[in-house]
């Protein structure tokens, strides 16, 4: 609801989809605060692996094989309006 309201404020229209929006912001922020987690030596995937991360869309964490984890969202079109279902 505050992304969306956000994008409202600075657009000054409705997102076309806000819930593809919300997973772009969440990454982009998620690489934004593993990078000012680097460590001399270390590479940012390495930094990403070591943060979890509570975005607009869920919290984001990672396994032992570096596969992020993040509640499962799923979307319906109705109406021409996509909507989280689950």
């Amino acid at each position: 609801a505050k992304l969306k309201a956000k994008y409202v404020a600075k657009y000054n229209k409705e997102p076309v989809d806000i819930h593809w929006i919300g997973l772009a912001y969440d990454n982009v922020l998620l690489i934004a605060k593993a990078s000012k987690k680097i460590k001399s030596g270390e590479t940012l995937r390495d930094a990403i692996a070591k943060i979890s991360y509570d975005g607009v869309m869920g919290k984001i964490t990672w396994d032992s094989n570096r596969q992020f984890q993040r509640p499962e969202v799923m979307f319906q079109v109705k109406d021409g309006e996509s909507q989280i279902i689950k």
